[in-house]
Formats: C-alpha cells, structure tokens, sequence
C-alpha cells in the first residue's frame, strides 16, 4: 500500500492556465452525499456535468410555466432582468419570478 500523498495542480484542462494549487485533506472514511441535492430558499442554481444520480438535475415544467425539482422552483433573484442576473431555487410560490416559457 502506498501512503505517500501526491500535490497536484487543479484548473480549468486548458493550456492558457498556470495552474493554482488547492489545499486538501487526508481523511479515513468515505465520504456521505447526504448533503446531495439539498437547498434552501436562495440557493445558488449552478451548471455541472450530467449525472443520472443527481435529483437536482431532474427539472420538471409545470402547467403553470414554472420549472421545479428537489421540491422548489426555479426563481430570478429580485425579479431581475439584466443580464448576469442570478437564478436560484425557492419555495414555488407563482410569482412571475419563476415563469419560464419553454420554446
């Protein structure tokens, strides 16, 4: 069994990177995904990899023009509509916040 740690340097697989270095940590165990697919009202909505695992990837457009999964809704931060505006999850509640029209 080897137990020599290996540093590496994490970035975005580009050439155009100098790379950064990330701290770890040497843990026993596995680690738990009870944490998975959890949010509350303003949690951040972000874009990841497909996984088939992944209840929150899993989004459902309602007859209300809504889009819901993990049990919320799809919402525009503040009602917003600049551009970068954020998206987030947050309890459905039929505002036009979480109207989204499919085409």
């Amino acid at each position: 069994m080897d137990s020599s740690i290996i540093l590496g340097i994490g970035g975005d697989n580009s050439n155009r990177n100098m790379g950064t270095w990330f701290e770890g940590a040497m843990v026993s165990g596995y680690p738990t995904d009870a944490a998975n697919d959890t949010g509350g009202d303003g949690a951040a909505v972000q874009l990841w990899d497909c996984q088939s695992y992944a209840e929150d990837q899993h989004w459902t457009h309602n007859p209300d023009d809504s889009l819901s999964t993990i049990g919320r809704c799809l919402d525009i931060n503040g009602n917003g509509t600049a551009n970068g505006t954020r998206l987030q999850i947050w309890d459905c509640n039929g505002s036009a916040a979480q109207k989204f029209a499919l085409s």
